[in-house]
């Protein structure tokens, strides 16, 4: 015998060896008691997914002024309830009340020259009709009364100008809601549009939640949806998709219009989805499943002799503590249903609470 069949008849020999060496070890071993349990196969399978989202505020803003200056009054706190139109703050108006009585004092003296101006204009033309003053002297009583009067007309919009900005030195709230957040203190100088409180609307909330883009067309517009939010079951109805799919999440934003409920801002929100998945297979304990190399997984079946034998299976979905899998088996399983680590392919078990 030359030396490769040599080395062929040791690996043949090595291998019936190591065979026959498991068989004998596996029938060896004593029996132990496994939990087994008996399932059949489904032909498709209703999977529930949870996502959730927050609840927000569909009215929400950051109040400011208009112009610049010194706050001098803040009428309202952190988590005050305030009413539509309410008094919240002021600013100093001292320069522009100067500002504006100089104006109401030139403004009232022009006025009275304009009524000089208009009665001087008044008596020319009267002598003018009757060609008793040349007609220069009655344009020039003419431009002088409505230079006047355009006197008049720019102190008046000067004036208009700084009632104005005095009025919006006062902050008054948009619409009713609670204030959640001042930024600003008393006697700080703020700039034009800058954040002096945030107000939201507690009365009108709605729900924001990304769906993957294969199930959020399943929700139509002003349907009834069921919604969770910490155990407290709520309703809401779809009033908007966003056209863009998130980055990060590769969901689609969805906005449910929330019926009234003691909810808040801010309060995380769940949906659950069911979709049907048109796939046979099996519910199993996921106890039931181990890994092998290369991540495959198997599942231990149970013969008539009460052996068990590995077999490779594909886990389709896995949920609260079960398995669907899937697999080259018969329409009804028995297998071991936990303790995997315990047994050796082969081995002899006795079977505990078959569990249809």
């Amino acid at each position: 015998m030359n030396t490769l069949h040599r080395f062929i008849w040791l690996l043949v020999l090595s291998s019936l060896t190591s065979t026959a060496y498991s068989t004998d070890n596996s029938n060896n071993l004593q029996s132990v008691a496994m939990p087994v349990g008996s399932y059949q196969q489904q032909e498709f399978v209703n999977i529930s997914a949870q996502y959730t989202g927050v609840i927000e505020a569909s009215r929400e803003a950051n109040l400011s002024f208009e112009f610049a200056g010194k706050v001098t009054q803040l009428h309202v706190d952190d988590f005050a309830r305030v009413e539509r139109g309410q008094l919240l703050a002021e600013q100093d108006v001292s320069v522009l009340a100067e500002r504006k009585a100089g104006i109401d004092a030139a403004l009232r003296q022009q006025k009275s020259e304009t009524e000089l101006a208009q009665r001087s204009y008044q008596r020319v033309a009267s002598l003018y009709a009757n060609s008793r003053v040349s007609e220069q002297e009655f344009d020039n009583a003419n431009y002088r009364y409505q230079a006047a009067l355009d006197a008049v007309s720019q102190l008046e919009a000067e004036q208009s100008q700084l009632q104005l900005e005095i009025a919006k030195k006062k902050l008054y709230a948009p619409f009713s809601g609670v204030i959640t957040k001042r930024i600003t203190n008393n006697n700080e100088f703020v700039a034009s549009g800058q954040t002096v409180f945030q107000l939201v609307d507690p009365q009108d909330l709605r729900a924001r939640i990304g769906l993957p883009s294969q199930l959020y067309q399943r929700f139509e517009f002003k349907q009834p949806v069921k919604l969770d939010a910490d155990g407290l079951k709520l309703t809401g109805r779809l009033m908007g998709r966003d056209i863009q799919q998130a980055q990060h999440s590769r969901t689609i934003d969805l906005l449910f219009q929330l019926e009234p409920a003691p909810v808040y801002p801010g309060q995380l929100v769940r949906a659950t989805v069911t979709n049907r998945l048109e796939e046979a297979g099996y519910w199993i304990p996921s106890t039931a499943l181990t890994s092998e190399d290369k991540g495959r997984w198997v599942i231990y079946l149970l013969d008539e002799q009460q052996r068990i034998h590995p077999y490779a299976v594909k886990v389709l979905h896995m949920e609260h503590e079960q398995a669907y899998i899937q697999g080259d088996l018969p329409r009804e399983i028995v297998i071991i249903e936990a303790g995997l680590n315990k047994v050796v392919p082969g081995q002899h078990i006795t079977a505990v609470g078959l569990h249809p």
